[in-house]
């Protein structure tokens, strides 16, 4: 199952500003198959989780398509 196919917010921003935001264009972007040398297998369904300022605020979006 593939997780962080952008890297994650050690390679790819970091929490606190927008890394939460940059976790969902990236699913955006493989979901519709728009996200280049990245893209995997379109999912059908994605679970999404972010956190910011020191474990103080949390939020999970899950994404799905129709095909």
């Amino acid at each position: 199952m593939p997780l962080n196919t952008h890297g994650g917010l050690l390679s790819f921003g970091h929490c606190g500003v927008a890394g939460g935001m940059a976790h969902v264009v990236e699913t955006w972007q493989q979901m519709t198959g728009q996200a280049g040398a990245r893209q995997i297998k379109p999912p059908r369904r994605a679970f999404i989780h972010a956190d910011g300022g020191v474990m103080s605020s949390h939020v999970s979006l899950l994404l799905s398509r129709e095909d």
